[in-house]
């Protein structure tokens, strides 16, 4: 079943022809007029890497943001959050801006957008996704997230609800986005708050995957931000890399709920 999800995942980012179909087939990397990457592929499994990678991203020669780069993020978040870097402020803006266009046109999906510039601490972050929250038809509950990663109504709470049963036999989302731009903004000012916030955003995404009984919600994150992001993903205890260890010295909660030895993040220079 979840291989199946993830099939079907790829083909509702065709981003070219069809007449924008999301159930298109994928063409060829060729036929959309693609560079190859590192020497393979664009998209090839052996162009990403688990755990937290780095890629130059060689296939783009202007400051356009392209199907490439689309069809790039797709590729990588069938299995791995994203992390797209530039020191262009306008480049980041583009990224940002197709992302989120991109991402509210494909059907079954939820778009949780963080205006990462106004993002300086946790409590800052908790702000924003409670007025995320409260704008998604169905969800429950309206309460404020607190200021908290795993608290009771803290951010885990928090990301672990789902969009209820619209009406019966009807059900919600099947994908979750977290777009965070401009997400450097908050490693900047408080790390630790940062990485506790990835650290939930993955371990809620591994855990209903691989232990959650409940319909699966497939939940992936795309961070964009400056270099600071690059030199975090280079910090083998930042959490691009690692689970946040448990405070009793036992393995991390994460690890052992879904078998995974990291988070799965794949970062990419735009």
């Amino acid at each position: 079943m979840k291989e199946t999800l993830f099939d079907n995942f790829g083909s509702v980012w065709q981003t070219t022809g069809d007449n924008g179909r999301s159930d298109a087939p994928r063409r060829p990397s060729g036929e959309m007029g693609l560079q190859p990457v590192c020497g393979g592929s664009v998209g090839r499994p052996s162009d990403l890497l688990v755990g937290s990678g780095l890629m130059k991203n060689r296939g783009l020669q202007s400051t356009t943001v392209t199907a490439d780069m689309l069809m790039r993020v797709s590729e990588a978040h069938q299995e791995h959050h994203v992390v797209l870097w530039s020191a262009d402020a306008a480049r980041r803006a583009e990224a940002s801006a197709v992302l989120a266009e991109h991402l509210r046109s494909l059907p079954e999906v939820e778009l949780f957008h963080f205006d990462g510039s106004s993002i300086r601490s946790l409590k800052d972050f908790c702000t924003q996704l409670t007025a995320i929250r409260a704008a998604i038809p169905a969800s429950e509950g309206d309460a404020g997230v607190k200021a908290s990663i795993d608290g009771p109504g803290g951010v885990i709470d928090s990301l672990r609800e789902r969009q209820g049963e619209l009406s019966i036999g009807v059900s919600g989302a099947k994908r979750r986005y977290y777009l965070w731009t401009e997400a450097d903004t908050l490693l900047n000012n408080d790390p630790a708050a940062f990485g506790g916030v990835i650290d939930a955003m993955a371990g809620v995404a591994a855990e209903a995957e691989y232990a959650s009984e409940d319909l699966l919600l497939i939940h992936r994150a795309i961070l964009i931000g400056g270099p600071a992001l690059a030199t975090y993903a280079g910090n083998e205890h930042g959490q691009f890399r690692s689970w946040l260890p448990d405070a009793a010295g036992s393995p991390p909660l994460w690890k052992v709920i879904s078998g995974l030895e990291q988070p799965p993040v794949f970062v990419l220079e735009l």
